[in-house]
This record gives structure tokens, C-alpha cells and sequence, in this order.
């Protein structure tokens, strides 16, 4: 399907410039309540749905000296509860668009990674296991989110973190991973009967 589209594009426009892989979908599920099928389909969409567009796209985006933007997420670089699924795909594209980006050094082709946090997109209201209370605090806007990603785009940025939360979450998911998720478990363990105080291993 990816390839019929980047074919047809291709043909309309005389070539892509710019590809941005911003399909995705969650599951608000613990893992103990998940199936395969849920982590396989997330995983499809997310991951595998940005690989075959990008392998479909590259010929031309060489060719032009293009760009890819890959909209992940705070949960590509550090970890969320209940959404394991959702987690393990953003982590994929980290690890797949980092060293896609090494490959492509010489041919010009640019990489940009943006890691929002949670955004009024509806993403959360559509994943299985939605219909439990959201307990994520407030949600950025998409078009603030947008102009943000844009902006990084055009500047040729590596990572984008868009908003106070992300830039937060990436340090101290870093220097204090311990103290990182004692709050992640305060803003959203609620939403699964967890809480900063709950045993992990």
C-alpha cells in the first residue's frame, strides 16, 4: 500500500522532498490485561507502517536531498505505564530512525525525531482499553505541537522536544530514571490502580 502511494505522489509531483511518518495508534492497557493481537497490531501501525513508507520514499528522498520527520513520543525515550505496547513501538522507530539517519549521512538526507508528550488528538480516546478515566493531566494543542515540529524540521534539528513536559522527561528520564518514574506513576498510575508508591521491579 505505502509503496502505491509513494508511486503515486511521485508521479503527481515529480518527487517527495519531505516524508513525515506521523501515523499511530495506543492501547491504555497493563500488560497483564493485553493480547499479542493488541501488541502486534500497535506495533504494525507504529513501527512497521514508518519503515515501509521511509523504504518506499528513500530512492527520491536521496535523489533530492530531502527530509524525514518521525513524530514519536515522550514514550520512545522513557517508559509509561499501560502502554507497553505503545512504548515498544516509539522505541522501535528511535532505534530504526537513528540508524537509518547514520546511513544516510552522505546522501544529505535528513532525520528529525519529535517527541511530544500528550496531545489532544483523540489517540487515547480510540485505543483499546479507553474507557477508563485518563489520568494524563493536561493535553497540548496539535497545532502548537505542529509549528514546534515544524520549526525543528526546517532547522535541520536531530530531536525535537516540544514543550516544557518532553524536555523535562528526556533529562531527568536520564540523570534520575528512578525519580522520573516515581512521577510518571503519580501523573497516570492512578488510571490503572497504580501510584508513585507501588512496588516495581
Amino acid at each position: 500500500m505505502q509503496r502505491g502511494v509513494v508511486a503515486d505522489a511521485q508521479r503527481t509531483l515529480g518527487g517527495i522532498d519531505l516524508l513525515v511518518n506521523n501515523a499511530g495508534i495506543s492501547a491504555r492497557l497493563l500488560l497483564a490485561d493485553a493480547t499479542p493481537a493488541i501488541a502486534r497490531r500497535v506495533m504494525a501501525v507504529n513501527y512497521f507502517g514508518a519503515l515501509h513508507a521511509t523504504q518506499a520514499a528513500l530512492p527520491s528522498l536521496r535523489a533530492r536531498r530531502g527530509q524525514i520527520v518521525v513524530v514519536s513520543s515522550v514514550a520512545g525515550f522513557a517508559p509509561l505505564v499501560g502502554r507497553t505496547a505503545y512504548a515498544a513501538s516509539k522505541h522501535a522507530l528511535h532505534g530504526f530512525f537513528d540508524s537509518l539517519r547514520a546511513e544516510l549521512r552522505a546522501s544529505g538526507v535528513a532525520v528529525t525525531i519529535a517527541c511530544p508528550s500528550f496531545i489532544a488528538t483523540g489517540i487515547e480516546q480510540a485505543a483499546p482499553g479507553a474507557a477508563r478515566r485518563a489520568t494524563g493531566g493536561d493535553l497540548a494543542e496539535p497545532a502548537a505541537i505542529a509549528a514546534r515540529i515544524v520549526d525543528a524540521a526546517r532547522r535541520g534539528q536531530r530531536l525535537c522536544l516540544p514543550g516544557r513536559t518532553p524536555r523535562l522527561a528526556w533529562w531527568l528520564s536520564r540523570v534520575a530514571p528512578a525519580v522520573y518514574e516515581r512521577m510518571m506513576l503519580r501523573r497516570v498510575g492512578g488510571e490503572f490502580g497504580l501510584g508513585s508508591g507501588s512496588k516495581t521491579r
